[in-house]
């Protein structure tokens, strides 16, 4: 999915559905010249709520280090429990080396900022 800004590209991310158990975003990225205006969180925003329209529960991601904070206290995001875990052993994420797992309800409209 990709959000334009005029005819440069904005932020891309790219998403799998795992039926309504959960949805992941293994990747999102913002050109240098566009970070820092709210196109990431505009585009999140959009895959959150029509993930929701499809009543998927949980958006998973890996996040590096260095934007894990970021994810958490700009984007809602927390990292994965240990009951979490366990339930998405049984789904094939696209999981990175040097990346944290982290997760947020989008069940009850939890989802969108």
């Amino acid at each position: 999915m990709r959000g334009d800004r005029g005819s440069n590209p904005g932020p891309v991310g790219y998403r799998r559905v795992h039926g309504t158990k959960a949805a992941e975003l293994p990747f999102i990225a913002t050109c240098r010249q566009h970070r820092r205006q709210g196109m990431c969180r505009r585009l999140t925003n959009i895959i959150e709520e029509i993930l929701q329209s499809f009543h998927v529960k949980i958006l998973v991601l890996s996040a590096i280090p260095e934007l894990v904070s970021t994810w958490v206290s700009g984007f809602g995001f927390k990292p994965v429990e240990e009951d979490e875990r366990k339930q998405l052993d049984t789904i094939n994420l696209m999981l990175f080396p040097g990346t944290s797992l982290l997760t947020k309800n989008l069940e009850n409209g939890n989802g969108t900022n």
